[in-house]
């Protein structure tokens, strides 16, 4: 079993050791007052239920997903927020060998699941962030997923403006998450939506610019932007 790769650990942590990659220093700005509601951090007790399973590989198309998105084989993915680390397989094998996909998560009870997803992948490397810096290594990714993670985000214009430090030249933001305005055969969970017109405007005021936008998640909606 190959070592857990834990970048920049904020504690001991049995098992984890730092990463040699120079990591991006957190500039501290006047963040602007909230103006949509914000979820709470997703109950990792619930996973198994919620975030895995053949029942969401039918409602959340994770292969026509990266079927959209043409990662190139090689290139570096960071899926922030990744909880149990469901989307991990897809990204692993679309950018390859060669890649690398950082999975990044805040929660601590995550940690024992995704441990047991990244040993399956050697080119997965475990990232423990904060709720307002990813500690990613500087200018490394060349595209963010936030996958149904968004509406958990408590100041997004400040958090999607501080991947710029991370991010590669021509790097792509991919956001999927819930929209609670959308209805169909598998809504949001309670609390867990927010509106497609609020995170276009915070990408917006936070320097990425609406490339495309995928209409096949049904209740979901699909953004990539730069």
């Amino acid at each position: 079993m190959k070592p857990l790769l834990l970048l920049l650990c904020l504690f001991p942590f049995c098992g984890c050791r730092s990463h040699s990659a120079p990591v991006a220093p957190v500039v501290v700005t006047h963040a602007p007052v909230l103006s949509r509601p914000v979820s709470p951090l997703f109950n990792p007790v619930l996973s198994d239920t919620l975030l895995e399973g053949k029942n969401r590989d039918w409602w959340q198309k994770p292969q026509q997903i990266i079927t959209a998105l043409k990662l190139k084989p090689g290139s570096t993915v960071a899926d922030i927020g990744t909880g149990s680390g469901y989307f991990l397989p897809y990204l692993s094998r679309a950018v390859g060998a060669k890649g690398t996909v950082y999975a990044e998560e805040v929660q601590e009870d995550f940690l024992s699941p995704l441990q047991r997803r990244a040993d399956q992948f050697k080119n997965v490397r475990l990232v423990l962030g904060t709720e307002t810096d990813p500690k990613l290594p500087f200018l490394s990714t060349d595209t963010f997923v936030l996958m149904t993670v968004y509406h958990e985000v408590k100041q997004g214009t400040e958090f999607l403006r501080g991947l710029h430090r991370f991010a590669k030249p021509n790097a792509q933001l991919v956001i999927i998450d819930f929209d609670a305005k959308r209805k169909g055969s598998h809504p949001a969970p309670e609390g867990h939506a927010i509106s497609e017109e609020a995170v276009v405007q915070e990408a917006k005021m936070a320097g990425w610019t609406l490339k495309k936008r995928f209409e096949f998640l049904g209740t979901q909606f699909f953004l990539v932007l730069e």
